[in-house]
């Protein structure tokens, strides 16, 4: 190959190639001999004698890199000329870092450090580890070689141009890099303060939620501190010198955020003025690298030249993995799930004893009761702050007071350690009975509880009634197509008139007291009501059947609000029909046309349903209409257009029992409506084609029946609705007599 045309300049040692091909030694007598590089002497040396080449050197070229310098084989003990190896191992041709061939055109990878043929630079480029490599497009300026060109002063020019050209541009390069690396160290302190500032902003949001949240809890202490002052009679009053001394002593938050900022902001800068530092030094290098070759250009050897120009590629070749900055910016706080302010805002509680004014009691225990039987009910406690209590261990009292000289008794009271307490008790005489419930002898709400005391009642001699009242019209007390019936827990009889759009409330003896109620479908009015009952604060509950409502009203007839509407989703409703509410303040709602029962809470928000929608009922529920609680809590419905009973848990788990069948004997109905279950769990039927009514055991065996068709008293046509007193007769709505009769 052809290496270029190197002259002796200064020094008679000096090599001096003149031809491609041949190298030129100096000899013991001053003569230049030539030698071939192929190691034979050239015929143009003919008259040296073989002691002048005793000097001689042999150069071997193999593949153009690995280039070995040795000594003749007549001095075989001389030592190898390490500068001519370094300088010849300097020239050599470079060779593709891939394919390992010697072209003439290379390209440089800055990323990589490696030099690549036209060939391989595609394939380079096309990689998916590198594809976003830079190349240079003089790749040698590392090695400073160049194309063969024609004279030895044009090689010597260009080769000393472009390596002046690349210290010029690396000098330039390591500048900017220098600028970058600065810049990204100053964005590192930037970046560091806006996190800083994050950090604190979080902080300051947690101490103020603990801060709030601290004066809320003071707030309830105090709160508690009057309520119980305000509980104490004037000889009992104490002095707390007004509003207790409140200090707050601060939230101490432990800023573990700035330190970790700091941290990743010193491990940054630290890596990027490391790098500045390497690349100032390595500006300096190249500088001076770059003024030695001006100098060596203008005045020094070829060897010299090519010394400087190595020196210069050495030094940019330390420059790729340093024009980038070692590191970035990035840098951000990352706050922690907005659970933990939640959490901060409910953190810790006040409690307090039970407060009595806040507590109350619930159970049909309060409602009625059968003599020799045991009545129960549960007392629900509250703290001062009308908190539900989770925690027992308070000081609950019951005593049940009989009628006329029966006596005083205390109640049996079973703490549940949950803020509830088990009360019941046993009457024994007849009549109404006084329950007096309170915590640490305060009385808790509505106390004393008024409840009647029956005898459990013989049905075997049901027939006759008791009580008719009521006739056809529209005037006070008169009935028009009337529904629903429902006693309050004073007795009094509520009746759904339903043709005259209102209800009407009769005492026990029949005598009419008021009544509210008008048609319209505003609040408070009603489209043909039909079920009714009450609850346990004594609210007056209407279906508002062709509104497609419930409406719900005070005992004395305000409106107090309402839920539902005309559809089949949840809650929705197509012509409901009746209504029961438990102790506990569940409603169920007989959904008639959408063959279905639906559950809500005591403010009339949907809890469940079931019917036609769930298999295998939706074949087995045909229009629903009378609807109650028995004395075990499940829900027993009367499914009209299948002549039969159908009871179920309140859980809606399909595991129904059935009784009946169509037909007018016994255990038989035709189209039966109203249904009620006494506390021993007697099953009372309106039968209401049958025209009669029908008593069964609470295992579903028949009792008794009563009634026959006509208009006398204790006959009836279509009995639709039916309740029991709290002193337990039987009440029916004789609809199409437009009366009541209680038996």
């Amino acid at each position: 190959m052809n290496c270029g045309f190197l002259h002796q300049m200064d020094s008679p040692n000096h090599l001096k190639i003149d031809a491609p091909g041949l190298i030129m030694a100096p000899s013991s007598n001053g003569l230049s001999h030539y030698m071939s590089l192929d190691g034979g002497p050239s015929s143009s040396s003919a008259s040296a004698s073989p002691t002048d080449m005793a000097g001689a050197i042999q150069v071997v070229a193999v593949g153009g890199l690995d280039t070995r310098v040795s000594s003749s084989p007549g001095s075989s003990n001389s030592p190898p000329d390490t500068f001519i190896s370094d300088l010849l191992q300097a020239i050599a041709p470079p060779a593709c870092a891939v394919c390992r061939k010697e072209a003439g055109f290379m390209s440089n990878c800055l990323n990589c450090c490696w030099l690549l043929c036209e060939g391989c630079v595609g394939a380079h480029q096309l990689g998916c580890y590198t594809k976003d490599h830079h190349l240079r497009d003089d790749p040698h300026s590392m090695s400073f070689f160049s194309s063969p060109v024609d004279s030895p002063a044009d090689g010597a020019c260009a080769t000393s141009v472009r390596g002046l050209s690349e210290a010029e541009a690396g000098l330039h390069a390591i500048k900017d890099a220098m600028g970058r690396v600065q810049s990204s160290a100053g964005a590192v302190e930037l970046s560091a303060q806006v996190v800083a500032g994050n950090v604190h902003a979080f902080t300051q949001r947690i101490i103020s939620a603990v801060q709030k949240r601290e004066v809320e809890l003071l707030a309830q202490i105090e709160k508690v501190r009057l309520c119980c002052n305000m509980m104490c009679s004037a000889s009992q009053k104490s002095h707390t010198g007004g509003f207790w001394d409140i200090h707050f002593a601060g939230v101490q938050v432990t800023h573990r955020g700035w330190l970790c900022v700091c941290q990743v902001r010193s491990i940054k800068s630290k890596e990027l003025l490391t790098q500045r530092d390497r690349l100032h030094r390595l500006l300096v290098q190249l500088a001076c690298s770059r003024d030695v070759l001006q100098k060596e250009v203008k005045f020094g050897s070829s060897v010299e030249v090519m010394y400087a120009l190595e020196r210069v590629a050495r030094d940019l070749r330390r420059l790729p993995p340093l024009l980038q900055p070692a590191d970035d910016d990035k840098m951000a706080f990352v706050e922690p799930d907005t659970g933990l302010l939640r959490a901060l805002s409910t953190a810790g509680q006040v409690r307090s004893s039970a407060c009595a004014t806040h507590s109350f009691a619930a159970g049909e225990g309060l409602v009625r009761a059968l003599r020799g039987r045991i009545a129960a009910f549960t007392v629900h406690t509250k703290d001062h702050l009308g908190e539900p209590k989770v925690c027992g261990s308070d000081h609950v009292v019951a005593t049940v007071a009989g009628p006329g000289q029966s006596g005083t008794y205390y109640a049996d009271i079973v703490d549940q350690e949950d803020g509830t307490y088990s009360v019941s008790y046993r009457p024994t005489v007849e009549g109404l009975h006084a329950i007096h419930v309170t915590i640490r002898g305060r009385p808790i709400l509505c106390s004393p509880f008024h409840v009647h005391v029956h005898t459990p009642r013989n049905y075997a001699n049901v027939g006759k009634p008791v009580l008719v009242f009521g006739k056809e019209g529209g005037e006070e007390g008169q009935l028009l197509r009337p529904w629903g019936v429902c006693c309050d827990r004073l007795g009094n009889i509520i009746v759904a008139d339903r043709s005259n759009n209102r209800v009407q409330v009769f005492r026990q003896d029949g005598m009419f007291l008021f009544k509210f109620g008008s048609k319209g479908s505003e609040s408070g009015q009603f489209d043909r009501p039909a079920g009714v009952t009450t609850d346990a604060q004594g609210h007056i509950v209407v279906v508002d059947k062709d509104n497609h409502r419930v409406q719900v009203f005070s005992s004395i007839g305000k409106y107090l609000y309402k839920f539902g509407a005309r559809g089949y989703q949840n809650g929705q409703f197509n012509y409901p029909w009746d209504i029961a509410v438990n102790a506990d303040g569940l409603m169920v709602v007989s959904d008639t046309r959408n063959h279905r029962i639906q559950l809500f809470t005591s403010k009339g928000l949907f809890l469940s349903k079931f019917g036609f929608e769930q298999q295998p009922m939706w074949r087995h529920f045909d229009s629903p209409r009378g609807v109650c609680f028995n004395h075990n809590g499940d829900i027993t419905i009367t499914d009209f257009n299948n002549h039969r009973l159908v009871t179920i848990d309140t859980k809606f788990r399909h595991n129904a029992c059935f009784l009946g069948a169509p037909g007018s004997g016994q255990k038989q109905f035709c189209r039966p409506q109203g249904v009620v279950v006494d506390d021993e769990g007697h099953i009372i039927v309106a039968d209401s084609r049958n025209n009669r009514i029908q008593i069964f055991e609470a295992n579903g065996s028949f009792l008794h029946e009563f009634g026959s068709g006509g208009q006398k008293p204790g006959e009836m046509e279509t009995p639709s609705g039916l309740c029991l007193s709290p002193d337990g007769k039987i009440i029916v709505v004789d609809f199409g007599n437009n009366r009541v009769q209680v038996f």
